[in-house]
């Protein structure tokens, strides 16, 4: 596992830890998403996998930009567009954005659910990864298996959410049935919600 604020330099460039092993993620669940495609032989997939692809550039560019929307300012500084990322609200707007294209896009050219399904197991899939390569410290544990800092024992989150992850993509495949339209989407995206609000007493 690695320390999310770690970084090392490429170019003029400062690259942290979690930034790298969440493209890893997204590269492994963009994986994921193709292969479930391949094995169903969903006629859809090339140009749905193309459109993932697509809203995937849209969240990083918006992801990327985001101080500057805030604060036109920072453009009268070129060498700002590459020290500067992220923000207030940037991931949800990332997202959101990329979500709202996927949809109209799912709407236009009238994709099949099986789609919609390999998002989901390819999104829990990038969650499990970066979970199990990232660490994430909880909070204070009254037991003595967790991360020492200093004396104190915090709770190895990121652990406690692969855990969960890895069992919600297991069960979803061997005992949610493919065949019911949107029925692995939905138990993904209620597990995603379910398992945010029990592990939420052990994050900081």
């Amino acid at each position: 596992m690695f320390e999310a604020l770690h970084n090392f330099s490429v170019g003029p460039l400062t690259v942290t830890m979690d930034m790298l092993m969440l493209i890893v993620s997204i590269a492994v669940g963009y994986g994921v998403i193709h292969v479930y495609l391949k094995q169903l032989e969903v006629k859809e997939r090339e140009g749905f996998l193309d459109a993932v692809l697509t809203a995937l550039i849209i969240a990083v560019i918006l992801f990327k930009l985001w101080p500057f929307v805030l604060d036109p300012s920072l453009l009268q500084n070129p060498a700002n567009l590459i020290y500067f990322m992220g923000g207030p609200f940037a991931v949800y707007v990332a997202i959101g954005v990329a979500l709202f294209f996927l949809i109209f896009q799912s709407w236009r050219k009238k994709w099949t659910y099986t789609c919609w399904d390999s998002l989901f197991f390819g999104a829990v899939a990038s969650f499990f990864v970066y979970s199990i390569l990232i660490r994430e410290y909880g909070a204070p544990s009254p037991y003595s298996v967790g991360y020492m800092v200093e004396n104190t024992v915090y709770h190895p989150v990121n652990f406690y959410y692969g855990i969960v992850y890895g069992l919600l993509l297991l069960v979803c495949f061997y005992f949610v049935k493919k065949e019911i339209p949107f029925a692995r989407s939905i138990f993904l995206l209620v597990g995603v919600v379910f398992v945010q609000f029990l592990l939420s007493p052990f994050v900081v």
